[in-house]
């Protein structure tokens, strides 16, 4: 909901936008603008004739407006009229003497299968402006608009010993080889363009990713890198394409093998600039920790701290050992790990951020709020107020609500929403996390408030900085509103979802299951069986969350949720129950039966990658 009302709004601002600067244009230029428009929208559609008329009648008007020509010539091609179209072509190269409109002429004779007076008149081009770019330029277009691809690579390599430039048709020869799927050559003119234009590293580097995903092969470009190190080529260069060629591969050993070799490199270097020493390992730790790439980042990790006790990458590395320990769920392990950076690193960014993850690991794993709500309070003690604050407040209040303080929780709440300089978003999440303790509690009126709040679409539409939480409280708001009638089965419900937030999981299974059977309001029931899902699934019990999603998916034929609980029993067997092609056989249900769903993209991305490996 916030994507699409900010969408609408940048859609009025844009349109707002036109129409101001179309009211400062004269009035006869607005309306040829217009007709512009129309006639571009014509050609786009098939429509030749109608948006050739057009063009006529505003080149007319405009003889040396080139667009004009252009739709001219474009739809006369398009109409196949090429003696008008070489007319026009002639007219317009006595208003304007251009080497592109000369090399159209020779493309229209093409089309007319006069392919010897088209090369005679792109080779007249060339022959007198042979120091020229743009002439070679105008042709090779030329040529390309009739897929003379080889024709027009030939064009460039003429260009390039005619004209004493070192970078000169480059990047064009690259592209051209590139769609021609000749990695070799390809690679060759990226490198030669790369070894010429360093500065030029990050597209070189995009582009030999592009060509390597083309041919689905990573090898055959690294071996034409590997030769060029081999010669002593600009070897820092060379390594890290590599490396970034591997790391998009996924194959993570061979790349840090290459980084290990950078980081040699720099060290003999001799940098002066401290701030440097790691960076290329800590930056390759970052990528595979991210990718779930955890031996090889821990590897990584290791090396800047073994290899660099000075560099500023230090307490980042230490921190990043402990993350992989933590996203592994070695949460024994990560604790110890965090723990030490506090220590070692007590008043560093790390040691904020371990506290946070110390105060998770103990509330959300170990099932201990009161060593985690002590956690929580080192940030706001020792630290300066920051967005770990706020973070740290929320999951103070999360050890309270599992303690049953509920009291507690409003008081921080209410205090955190009087703060001053409180960004939107903490501010929304805090009004929607007290409408959330109030619907716990059944107060729904206060709880309606809150969300009402959030929801006000003149605040969303005139600060674009809201409307974080609105798609929640609009969920939320509908639940209370469409089952207020059943007042006790809704109270029942919210007494459910305060279980839940509790943790105490068995209680709250038992109350679901009670409120089931009491036949419940159809928009109910499927939240009822949601959360028993996933709450069979926390605990374990993964055939019968399964069953609960099936449940919703074959029963409740015009239910609202069924879409989510197919992708669920995906997510199960491929997450829980590690069965990857029983995974896609029920993502892939999602597809076929609810085509119109919001959960499409996400459930191809998933089916991809599964696919992939």
């Amino acid at each position: 909901m916030k994507k699409i009302i900010k969408y609408i709004l940048i859609n009025v601002l844009i349109l707002t936008a036109v129409s101001n600067s179309q009211i400062k244009l004269p009035k006869a230029a607005r309306k040829s603008d217009q007709r512009y428009r129309v006639a571009l929208q014509y050609e786009n559609n098939g429509r030749y004739m109608e948006a050739l008329q057009i063009f006529k009648q505003l080149w007319a008007a405009n003889p040396t407006n080139m667009s004009y020509y252009r739709g001219v010539k474009n739809n006369l091609l398009n109409t196949k009229q090429y003696t008008a179209a070489i007319e026009a072509a002639e007219k317009m190269l006595e208003i304007r003497n251009s080497y592109y409109i000369a090399a159209d002429i020779g493309e229209i004779y093409y089309k007319l299968d006069q392919q010897e007076k088209a090369f005679s008149i792109w080779n007249k081009i060339i022959n007198e402006n042979k120091k020229n770019p743009a002439a070679y330029q105008a042709v090779a277009n030329s040529m390309l608009s009739n897929r003379l691809f080889d024709e027009a690579i030939q064009i460039y390599q003429q260009g390039r010993k005619n004209i004493p430039t070192n970078t000169i048709f480059l990047i064009e020869l690259a592209n051209l080889y590139s769609s021609r799927i000749d990695y070799q050559n390809a690679t060759e003119m990226y490198l030669e363009y790369l070894e010429r234009m360093p500065n030029q590293y990050s597209y070189v580097e995009s582009q030999l990713i592009r060509l390597a995903k083309n041919i689905e092969e990573v090898e055959p470009i690294a071996n034409i890198i590997k030769e060029r190190i081999k010669n002593g080529k600009n070897i820092y260069i060379q390594k890290k394409l590599l490396a970034q060629l591997y790391v998009n591969d996924s194959n993570y050993a061979a790349a840090l093998k290459e980084y290990e070799d950078i980081d040699d490199l720099m060290s003999n270097m001799a940098l002066e600039d401290q701030s440097e020493w790691g960076k290329e390992l800590f930056d390759f730790a970052g990528n595979a920790l991210r990718d779930g790439a955890y031996r090889f980042s821990e590897q990584a990790f290791r090396m800047v701290i073994a290899e660099h006790q000075n560099s500023p990458y230090i307490s980042r590395s230490f921190y990043g050992l402990a993350e992989s320990s933590y996203l592994q769920k070695k949460y024994s392990e990560a604790l110890e790990a965090f723990q030490q950076i506090t220590i070692n690193f007590p008043k560093s960014t790390e040691a904020q951020n371990s506290w946070i993850r110390i105060g998770q690991i103990y509330l959300d794993h170990l099932n201990e709020p009161g060593t985690a709500k002590e956690a929580f309070e080192k940030v706001i003690q020792n630290f300066s107020v920051s967005d770990q604050h706020f973070d740290a407040s929320f999951y103070i209040a999360k050890c309270d609500i599992r303690a049953g303080n509920l009291a507690a929780v409003q008081r921080r709440y209410e205090n955190m929403l009087k703060m001053k300089n409180t960004s939107d978003l903490v501010i929304e999440k805090t009004k929607y996390r007290l409408a959330l303790l109030k619907f716990w509690q059944g107060k729904f009126d206060e709880s309606l408030s809150y969300l009402d709040e959030i929801i006000d679409v003149k605040t969303i539409i005139f600060n674009h900085n809201k409307g974080f939480f609105v798609n929640d409280a609009l969920e939320l708001s509908m639940l209370i509103r469409e089952n207020l009638a059943d007042k006790k089965i809704l109270e029942s419900y919210a007494t459910s979802r305060l279980l839940v937030e509790q943790n105490i999981y068995d209680e709250a299974i038992k109350k679901l299951t009670e409120l089931e059977k009491e036949k419940p309001p159809a928009g109910l029931i499927e939240h009822i069986l949601l959360m028993k899902g996933e709450l069979f699934t926390e605990t374990g019990n993964y055939e019968q969350a399964i069953d609960v999603y099936r449940k919703i998916v074959k029963q409740y034929p015009d239910g609202l949720k069924r879409d989510i609980a197919q992708k669920r029993i995906g997510d199960v067997y491929l997450q829980q129950l590690k069965d990857k092609q029983k995974a896609i056989e029920e993502y892939e249900l999602v597809l076929t039966k609810y085509p119109k769903s919001l959960l499409l993209e996400d459930v191809r991305k998933i089916i991809r990658k599964l696919e992939s490996r």
